[in-house]
């Protein structure tokens, strides 16, 4: 691996020299001899990462996304929390995220959930997300509940119904109690509504 291309990558980056920063960033990705070599540069590129930031689509798409590829496929952990930690990063690699059968987020989170039973921030995460779905599907409301882009049939509602057992049991610490109490009453009222 040629750290020094990379050097010159980020310093070219920060010059705004478009033109040098890629060059070196093309010798960077070409100088690793081997798949472990890129695992290893990957994990210590993802602990300094900020995952609210995007990674550069060159280097998620040739150093990234291979190496978490594959430890997604062999159900590791760690791969699989960091695809769903990029996961923006995914979306917009279509033929890179077709090799994961177009995963959503959603299910990656679910994924590292039950590869990391015990683990806080996985379970955080995935509370977080289902909120985030709650609100989509309230945000209608009282006109539906959304279920995709349409209102929700019966049966998906007993299907978000199941949901909310679910985020009660990983909202330990009852923060979204209230936010969940209402989303169910609006949810029954829903249900009521479409067995009329």
């Amino acid at each position: 691996m040629d750290q020094a291309a990379y050097t010159a990558f980020l310093e070219a980056h920060k010059e705004g020299r478009k033109s040098a920063a890629t060059a070196a960033l093309r010798t960077f990705i070409a100088s690793f001899a081997s798949s472990e070599e890129k695992a290893a540069w990957v994990a210590g590129f993802l602990e300094t990462h900020d995952p609210e930031t995007r990674i550069r689509h060159e280097i998620y798409d040739a150093l990234v996304l291979p190496v978490l590829a594959k430890g997604y496929h062999a159900s590791d952990v760690w791969s699989t929390k960091w695809l769903a930690m990029t996961v923006q990063n995914l979306y917009q690699a279509k033929h890179l995220w077709a090799q994961l059968d177009f995963v959503s987020g959603h299910a990656l989170l679910r994924s590292w959930r039950a590869l990391a039973p015990g683990c806080d921030e996985a379970r955080t995460a995935l509370l977080n997300s289902m909120i985030d779905l709650f609100r989509f599907s309230e945000h209608e409301w009282p006109e539906v509940i959304l279920c995709g882009m349409d209102g929700a049939t019966l049966e998906q509602c007993r299907e978000i119904a199941d949901q909310l057992v679910e985020a009660r049991s990983l909202d330990r610490g009852g923060i979204w109690t209230s936010f969940l109490d209402e989303f169910e009453e609006k949810l029954s009222a829903y249900q009521q509504r479409l067995r009329r």
